[in-house]
């Protein structure tokens, strides 16, 4: 466990941020804020298929997302942005603290944080996803590129990573 642990407060653990697309209206004040709190690795537009959108989403949420449908409606179905970041000065929460994540996750609370923070500025919940642990962010990426972080970092799609 004390290994595990060490690897999960690795200070350049990586998180996304998911601007879906009807709230795109938001994105540079959203990236502004981000860029101030943590390190920004990357931006990038991902564009799903009409036809694959709700299939999408459904793999991406699993069995906690109740309606893809209706988080269609609230998201929007067009080109949304994932931003790729860095926290240097993470905070975590034990995980029988959390009750957000996974039995084993440690949740990052900076990164939930700024999630709540930007959902409440756009007045609607489930507007803006995060990732708010390590093992969120590998299977985030992992279905979002096929790749997880070390595949990022190897292909140097992770901006300032040496």
């Amino acid at each position: 466990m004390g290994m595990n642990l060490k690897m999960t407060m690795d200070k350049n653990e990586m998180y996304i941020f998911i601007i879906w697309n009807k709230v795109r209206y938001e994105e540079e004040s959203i990236i502004d804020d981000l860029s101030k709190k943590f390190v920004i690795r990357n931006i990038i537009e991902v564009t799903w298929s009409q036809n694959e959108f709700l299939n999408n989403l459904k793999k991406f949420y699993g069995r906690s997302l109740p309606d893809a449908k209706e988080k269609s409606y609230l998201c929007g179905t067009g080109p949304f942005l994932v931003v790729v970041v860095s926290d240097m000065n993470p905070k975590f929460n034990e995980p029988s603290k959390s009750g957000i994540s996974l039995e084993r996750d440690y949740v990052n609370t900076n990164i939930l944080n700024c999630k709540l923070k930007y959902r409440k500025l756009i007045g609607k919940k489930f507007t803006i996803h995060s990732s708010v642990s390590k093992n969120e962010t590998e299977h985030n990426l992992t279905l979002l590129f096929e790749k997880n972080i070390e595949d990022l970092q190897k292909n140097f799609l992770l901006n300032g990573m040496e």
